[in-house]
């Protein structure tokens, strides 16, 4: 296809693990009824785990894939007539894992759209931090 115009929009949402699944249900929200509002109504929603190469701990990438496998479900049961998931295993980036939203064009053709992305690198970069319930300087 010829590109004729190229757009990304990107948001940044720093938050702390316990908000975790919150934010990534909020994301999801936005980015169905967008869909919903251009006529998608067959969507593929696929939650791609860490790659071989990456960035944070073990620990870290358990704890966000344990969270987004959970939120997957969440989301299945909410629109599951619109939307079916899957496992992309070892597709994330290599800075967090993520949920994959996948559309159909009118021809038959799969296209990956929205994604949303934890990202255990940017914060540290960015030195960004939040004074926790124990009045320590934690990382989001």
């Amino acid at each position: 296809m010829r590109v004729r115009a190229f757009t990304q929009d990107d948001a940044h949402i720093f938050c702390t693990e316990d908000q975790l699944a919150e934010e990534c249900l909020k994301i999801n929200e936005l980015i169905l009824s967008v869909y919903h509002d251009f006529g998608f109504d067959k969507i593929v929603l696929k939650l791609a785990t860490r790659p071989e190469k990456r960035v944070g701990t073990d620990a870290m990438w358990d704890h966000a894939e344990t969270v987004m496998t959970s939120v997957m479900s969440s989301i299945a049961g909410q629109y599951g007539n619109i939307l079916t998931t899957s496992m992309n295993p070892g597709e994330g980036a290599f800075y967090g894992p993520k949920f994959e939203y996948v559309l159909n064009d009118a021809i038959g053709r799969d296209w990956q759209c929205g994604t949303t992305q934890v990202d255990f690198n940017l914060p540290e970069r960015f030195g960004a931090f939040y004074i926790a319930n124990n009045s320590e300087k934690t990382s989001p």
